[in-house]
């Protein structure tokens, strides 16, 4: 029986291989362009899209893990936020090319709950829990807590607020003649 180095080696299973892949259309090994300009069909931008979209998933996934040191969290925060900008660029160039708008559905990203910042960086999954991030947020979640929730504003604003109380005949009567002054009918 032939070992598997040997039969990866053997000619016609390189060309089996090669046609196969030639038949899906991954080609071998065909690195991501480095700029979106040189991609020039809308299928093509999905595709890198879709790629780009499976490192986000499996970086996030990466991130999740509460076992993970601290400057790999940051190292794969500044990854995932670099994926996140690099997604951004193939949905624009899917549009530019006629293919579907992606700008509506972002569930990789949504599903991580991220924290942000003004300039745009987001911080995901263990990066949260580190020293500097859990400071710089921190009047955030105290700003949050003191808001008033929509429960809270209902039960201020009282039934005189929805015009749930009778009003006087003598205001009303005011109001109808205001109304018809206003409308040129007196």
């Amino acid at each position: 029986m032939a070992r598997n180095a040997e039969k990866a080696r053997n000619v016609l299973n390189r060309w089996v291989a090669m046609q196969h892949s030639d038949a899906l259309g991954t080609g071998g090994a065909v690195l991501r362009p480095k700029h979106s300009s040189d991609c020039h069909s809308a299928a093509a931008a999905e595709k890198w899209r879709n790629e780009v979209l499976n490192d986000l998933h499996m970086k996030i996934r990466a991130i999740e893990n509460v076992n993970l040191g601290e400057h790999r969290a940051r190292e794969l925060n500044d990854e995932i936020n670099r994926l996140v900008r690099e997604r951004h660029v193939w949905e624009m160039r899917c549009l530019e090319l006629g293919g579907p708008d992606f700008r509506r559905a972002h569930t990789v990203v949504d599903d991580a709950m991220p924290l942000g910042t003004k300039g745009g960086y987001q911080y995901y999954g263990r990066a949260k829990d580190l020293p500097g991030v859990k400071e710089m947020f921190q009047p955030l979640v105290e700003q949050q807590k003191k808001m008033r929730t929509r429960d809270d504003l209902a039960k201020i604003a009282g039934p005189e607020y929805f015009g749930m109380l009778f009003e006087d005949e003598a205001v009303l009567a005011a109001e109808k003649a205001a109304e018809m002054q206003a409308r040129g009918l007196v």
